[in-house]
């Protein structure tokens, strides 16, 4: 196969590129109408016109003569490797103009003249370095592709652009980076802005990070980190503005304080210092360290405040916990929890350390692994009901309900109040005297209401059986008094 002229005379070509410009004209070309030649069998056939949102003028800033100690392949078309031991291997009007800067193929790609040493294009089209700022720099392919920064990199994509030193865009279409050492992925739009150092945008569109150091914006779409040390996983239009915080996705979600953290869902906002939203919709954590774990609806205001799921529930108190549907803990240290039974009616603490609870379906609590010991209280009830299956039972002993009889009447039964409750007055023995007496219960220090209960009725069942014997003396008696008082009728008739 018989290699084109230019190949075999480079000599001639390089002759024809510097009269070219001798009169002093740029180095840009007119395109040659398509179908035309570019020399009698020197080269290759001229390409046709190219639409002006493609094609770059590199009229101002392109060199118009080979540096010395350069290197030209086979440049079309008024390319030049204008800078000191610069490289142009190929293409069609690229220029190299920097010196120590390399141009592989593509066309009109140029690295302008000036401090951008060093610098290297591998191909596609209309990609620059500035030479003013693009030292150490590199594109490797694409369109529109502009550096104009120290030790940047351009892998790929369609008008790019990196303005801050040792900044990267790997590909993608429209990404933009002015601050340095940043990093864009991939993807269509993304903007890194001044000042927002450090900052890095792994893929998606729209995103941008316009903090101040070390933010970054994983993927997904119209994301945004404006603050400090700043992370958004992906999702569409989440918003990360304050210190240390994060946004895994999700939808429209915001974190404005500090140490903030929002995982999915849609419509969370995080506004209290350390807050936490797990996930759900249109919930809101603005107490500091608050928490919602999920669900809809839901508030977390006060200060360390719980709500773990549910629907609409409020924890406005300090160290409060709401749970279920429609609990409200309004004050500091309460405890709410509602079933949602009654479809509108909110449970609501009325005063701290409150604990709150409805179940309309009845309350068990079980105190051993198999759930078979407990206490219960049924649905509508307001008694508690505490486990008394015999087959449950063990260790029965018949008891002498007459030495509990005596052992009651010398128990002391006072009126007293506890030390931590105001102005309520109660009846009954002391724990102490209790145990002392039947030695029944797990401590000293507790009376437990089926132990007291049993007690009383032994105590019931003695007092009936002793009231049994006196009705049968009461009877034997009367029966000798009617004998005693016929006798004595019997006596006055004689």
């Amino acid at each position: 196969m018989r290699r084109p002229a230019y190949l075999c005379a480079p000599m001639a070509v390089f002759a024809a590129m510097l009269c070219a410009c001798a009169d002093g004209s740029s180095a840009s070309h007119a395109v040659p109408a398509a179908g035309a030649s570019s020399g009698s069998g020197a080269g290759p056939q001229a390409r046709g016109a190219r639409p002006d949102a493609v094609r770059r003028t590199l009229a101002l800033s392109a060199c118009s003569s080979n540096g010395t100690g350069s290197f030209v392949g086979a440049a079309h078309d008024g390319g030049f490797a204008g800078g000191y031991d610069s490289v142009l291997v190929g293409g069609y009007r690229n220029n190299a103009c920097g010196d120590e800067t390399s141009v592989v193929g593509g066309s009109n790609n140029l690295i302008s003249p000036g401090g951008a040493g060093g610098s290297f294009i591998g191909g596609g089209e209309s990609n620059s370095i500035d030479g003013g700022f693009g030292a150490w720099s590199a594109i490797g392919a694409g369109s529109g592709n502009a550096m104009s920064a120290a030790y940047g990199f351009i892998g790929a994509g369609s008008n790019n652009q990196i303005t801050a030193d040792y900044s990267s865009v790997v590909a993608g279409l429209n990404n933009k980076t002015v601050a340095t050492a940043s990093f864009v992925g991939a993807g269509a739009g993304n903007n890194i802005t001044l000042g927002a150092w450090y900052g890095v945008i792994g893929g998606g569109r729209g995103n941008t990070v316009s903090g101040y150091y070390d933010d970054a914006i994983v993927a997904g779409s119209q994301n945004s980190a404006t603050g400090g040390d700043e992370f958004v996983g992906g999702g569409y239009k989440n918003s990360v503005s304050a210190d240390d915080a994060a946004i895994v996705g999700g939808t429209t979600n915001s974190v404005t304080a500090q140490y903030g953290f929002i995982g999915a869902g849609t419509n969370n906002t995080v506004s209290g210092a350390g807050a936490y939203i797990a996930s759900g919709g249109y919930n809101t954590a603005s107490g500091e360290g608050a928490v919602v774990d999920g669900g809809y609806l839901q508030t977390a205001s006060g200060a360390f405040a719980t709500v773990p799921g549910g629907y609409e529930n409020v924890a406005s108190g300090t160290y409060s916990f709401a749970a279920g549907a429609r609990a409200q803990a309004q004050q500091t240290g309460t405890f709410v929890w509602s079933d949602g039974s009654d479809g509108t009616a909110f449970l609501k603490s009325s005063r701290a350390y409150q604990f709150l609870a409805r179940a309309s379906g009845g309350f068990t609590l079980y105190t051993n692994p198999g759930s078979t010991v407990g206490a219960q209280l049924g649905a509508g009830s307001g008694t508690w009901a505490s486990l008394s299956d015999r087959n449950a039972k063990t260790d029965i002993v018949p008891l002498d309900e007459r030495s509990v009889l005596e052992k009651l009447a010398s128990l002391p039964i006072s009126r007293w109040s506890y030390r931590t409750e105001q102005g309520v007055r109660h009846v009954g023995p002391m724990a102490q005297d209790f145990y002392a007496a039947f030695k029944v219960g797990g401590d000293d220090k507790h009376i437990t209401s089926i132990d007291e209960d049993g007690v009383a009725l032994a105590g019931v069942k003695a007092l009936h059986a002793r009231v049994r014997a006196l009705d049968a003396q009461n009877r034997e008696m009367r029966a000798e008094l009617r004998e005693l008082r016929a006798e004595v009728r019997a006596l006055r008739e004689r």
